[in-house]
């Protein structure tokens, strides 16, 4: 009957002990992670001899020599036993002596010892040990091995001993008896004679046990190693050569593993890298090393950020350093994004800092409470309170009700946006600002305060009144340009017919003196079509090249006629005054009206001041003041110091029939006249005025660089020739115009030839075949006007005199309304005299 032995301590094989020695069998193995991982050697063996009580460890060819002995001496002690039976007989001692003391010497061994027969029959038991196999074991001598072990296990035995008595050399097996816990054994088998073995078998069921447990150990760390999802490798320290490399390191470098193992952990660095890893490697001690980033070349070329840590490895043989390598180069992109986001937002952060404080609109913030926490340098411009007077008080602003009630009904959004509110400035002084709010929020979204931009629009209100002006200015014009077009025609026509019947009637008719008041009043109204004329841009002017200062200077006489004894006139011309180019007649009615509407400005006396200056105005004064480019300018500015105008009164000045004298004191056509004639010659007109403080009005000129042209002197007298014969052509679209003035020419013994438009008047200059002494032409007319008839008489060959009339210029045809130096004009409504006194100089210079 099979029993199962007792076990040993675990790493311990059994003890085999001969007299005061013993020989033990410790299981061996590795005793660092890597080594498991990476030694493809078996373990060595290790024998321990106990001598003296004390356990002495043998290692090497000193172990494999006490191995051999702890298996031969089995051998040869039962050789022995058997040689000394076998001369027993030869001898005086006895068999039972010597075979107890054989037996005392096996029952010192630990293994059991058998005889069997070639046919597996169990011979002899000379070892007690194999009573833990079979009890009692004396009764194995006899029985088959077919008898005592299974059929599988016999059949192993009988081959072992065949092979044992075929070879007759040693046989070592391992073999196993199946109980619950199966009991490992390894048998040497050597022949004993022809027909029989020497059976030694060991118990190796604990170092079985443990051999068991080493290799799993080690094929789970090698798995560790392997299947780790971090690069890693192991290298030798002196050679820096790698040694192993996991299949990780192969994937994220893309070499072979063949071609990591002939690699020294140089070749993974990247040149820059190269001196740093020269200063590191002496630095390396056996303790573990973390945190180093380095950077490796992958065998591409590319260049990735590893983060190492290492750990030093005892290889038999060498020193070594177990690797691992974690890719960190997206992390260290997003740290690197990170700290650039970072950066970038800093920066954002005082880019954002610098617009409010560089915005032109005024950005406050307030926190909870209300109480301002920003105040940039805008709201300091606009409102006049400085940043430290601001912060931390409540703003000092005015909230309207429609900002207050836009706000409630918004109170989803909490915002306000472009209200135009009026604020007060610290100094007391109004602005007009558009007023926006809105929540001021953290980064998580919750309304932390609210935030308030004020946008000054005084200055654009300004430019918007001055527009309106202008735009209401330039309606009136075109209403009273209008107006006095069809009434200058009317009074052509009753000035012209008055003046014949006046002519054909003596003083003592009853009709006279109403021809005389009917004469008087179209003479009236005439004066009053050629200031709505004036003021609406279209009566027709003689612009030359002109000194300023010196019309001035030329005027100075009547200018000091014009004013009572208690205004003082003081003159300030500019030396080197640019030269303008305008009608001198025009010029002198401006003149000429604005000194007389400072007169009436100063009731109790005063000063009054003409100056003129050069000024070249910039984008500045231009945005200030609309419709006025930048260049170079010649300034008229005439001063008082009288009663001054108020904002409302300076708004309406300039606008026809508009006065704030007594009735019958003014017709309220001055000014109106003069925004006329500066507008159409080109240039601007701006008033500035304070109640009680007087008044000042800036004409600006714009400057002509051409020189002064020489002209007739004024009121020498024209050369008298009586010419009563010869043909004119008379061209005139206005059929009642034209027949009064046919009328008097004719009264003047001309022959008239009639047009009413500028071709028929071009065919009939063509073919008549009476010379013609002098074209009378209409300066506006549909589809050929004065100056184009001029033009094409001239391409033709006819050079006649030729007289332009007219009292109005449309818009369409401005051109024309400045007629080319030199050109003989008569203003409508002329009176025959008028008319024929320009006609007879005409002709006379002819």
């Amino acid at each position: 009957m099979f029993s199962v032995p007792h076990t040993f301590p675990t790493g311990i094989s059994p003890i085999y002990e001969l007299g005061s020695s013993a020989f033990v069998f410790p299981a061996s193995g590795f005793t660092d992670v890597a080594t498991l991982a990476t030694t493809t050697q078996a373990p060595s063996a290790h024998i321990g001899v106990r001598h003296r009580g004390e356990l002495v460890g043998l290692s090497g060819l000193p172990a494999l020599i006490v191995l051999a002995i702890g298996i031969l001496l089995p051998i040869y002690l039962l050789t022995r036993w058997l040689t000394i039976r076998r001369d027993a007989r030869a001898t005086s001692r006895t068999l039972g002596e010597l075979e107890a003391e054989l037996r005392a010497v096996f029952g010192a061994m630990r293994d059991v010892v058998l005889v069997l027969s070639k046919e597996g029959r169990y011979l002899a038991v000379p070892s007690t040990n194999a009573d833990g196999l079979y009890r009692p074991s004396q009764d194995l001598v006899g029985k088959l091995v077919s008898e005592v072990l299974p059929p599988e296990e016999t059949e192993k035995v009988l081959a072992v001993i065949a092979e044992a008595l075929e070879t007759r050399a040693t046989v070592v097996t391992e073999y196993s008896l199946p109980f619950e816990e199966p009991i490992w054994f390894s048998a040497t088998v050597s022949p004993l004679d022809d027909n029989s073995v020497v059976w030694v078998a060991r118990d190796v069921t604990a170092e079985k046990r443990v051999r068991s447990e080493v290799d799993t150990s080690r094929e789970r760390y090698r798995l560790y190693f392997e299947q780790n999802p971090a690069p890693m490798w192991v290298y030798d320290r002196s050679t820096l050569e790698i040694i192993e490399v996991n299949a990780a390191a192969i994937a994220q470098y893309g070499y072979t593993r063949d071609e990591f193992t002939h690699m020294t952990i140089r070749d993974l660095r990247s040149p820059s890298e190269q001196v740093r890893l020269a200063e590191l490697l002496p630095a390396i001690s056996d303790q573990p090393q973390r945190g180093w980033v380095a950077q490796h070349l992958r065998k591409d070329g590319s260049a990735i950020d590893v983060e190492i840590r290492s750990y030093s490895l005892n290889m038999p043989g060498r020193q070594a350093r177990l690797v691992l390598a974690t890719d960190i180069t997206e992390r260290l992109a997003a740290e690197r994004g990170m700290r650039e986001a970072e950066a970038e937002a800093r920066a954002t952060s005082a880019t954002l800092q610098s617009l409010i404080e560089l915005a032109p609109p005024a950005i406050i913030t307030t926190d909870k409470q209300g109480m301002v926490t920003r105040w940039n340098q805008a709201a300091e411009d606009l409102l006049g309170w400085s940043a430290r007077e601001a912060i931390g008080h409540p703003p000092p602003i005015r909230f309207p009700d429609a900002a207050v009630e836009a706000s409630r009904a918004r109170s989803d959004r909490l915002r306000v946006r472009g209200i135009e509110t009026e604020q007060k400035r610290k100094d007391g002084s109004t602005v007009i600002a558009l007023l926006s709010i809105g929540p001021k929020r953290d980064a998580l979204g919750a309304e932390v305060g609210k935030i308030i931009v004020l946008t000054d629009v005084t200055q654009l209100r300004q430019l918007e009144a001055q527009l309106r002006q202008a735009q209401k200015m330039e309606a009136v014009g075109q209403l009273a340009g209008g107006v006095a077009h069809d009434f200058n025609n009317l009074l052509t026509v009753i000035i012209s017919y008055t003046a014949i019947l006046l002519s054909n009637s003596n003083q003592e008719d009853a009709a006279y003196a109403d021809l005389k008041e009917i004469q008087a009043a179209a003479d009236r109204a005439a004066a009053l079509t050629r200031q709505l004329l004036a003021f609406s841009r279209r009566q027709v002017l003689q612009p030359q090249v002109i000194d300023l200062n010196g019309l001035i200077q030329n005027l100075h006489s009547m200018l000091r006629r014009l004013l009572r004894e208690d205004i003082e006139l003081v003159t300030k011309l500019a030396p080197g005054l640019w030269h303008v180019n305008a009608d001198p007649g025009q010029l002198e009615q401006v003149l000429v009206n604005l000194i007389v509407n400072a007169r009436d400005a100063m009731p109790n006396g005063g000063r009054l001041t003409v100056e003129t200056n050069n000024l070249d105005l910039d984008d500045e004064y231009a945005e200030l003041h609309a419709g006025a480019p930048r260049g170079p300018y010649v300034v008229l500015s005439v001063s008082d110091t009288g009663v001054g105008m108020s904002p409302e009164i300076q708004t309406r000045i300039f606008e026809p029939f508009f006065t704030t004298k007594a009735q019958g004191e003014g017709t309220g056509l001055g000014l109106a006249t003069v925004y006329g004639i500066v507008k159409q010659s080109g240039g601007y007109i701006w008033v500035y005025s304070e109640e009680g403080k007087g008044t000042m009005f800036k004409v600006y000129l714009p400057r002509d660089e051409r020189g002064l042209m020489a002209t007739p002197e004024r009121g020498a007298p024209a050369q008298k020739v009586e010419v009563a014969t010869g043909t004119i052509l008379l061209v005139e679209d206005e059929a009642s115009v034209r027949r009064a003035a046919c009328k008097i020419l004719q009264r003047a013994g001309y022959t008239v030839l009639e047009a009413k438009n500028g071709a028929e008047g071009l065919r009939i200059a063509e073919t008549h075949p009476t010379k013609i002494s002098l074209v009378i032409s209409d300066l506006i007319m549909p589809d050929m006007g004065g100056q184009e008839l001029v033009a094409r008489l001239k391409e033709r060959g006819k050079e006649i005199p030729v007289l332009l009339m007219s009292g109005y210029t449309e818009d369409a045809a401005f051109r024309q309304s400045v007629l080319e130096p030199g050109t003989a004009f008569v203003n409508k409504p002329f009176t025959p005299k008028s008319l024929m006194e320009k006609v007879r100089e005409i002709l006379s210079r002819a």
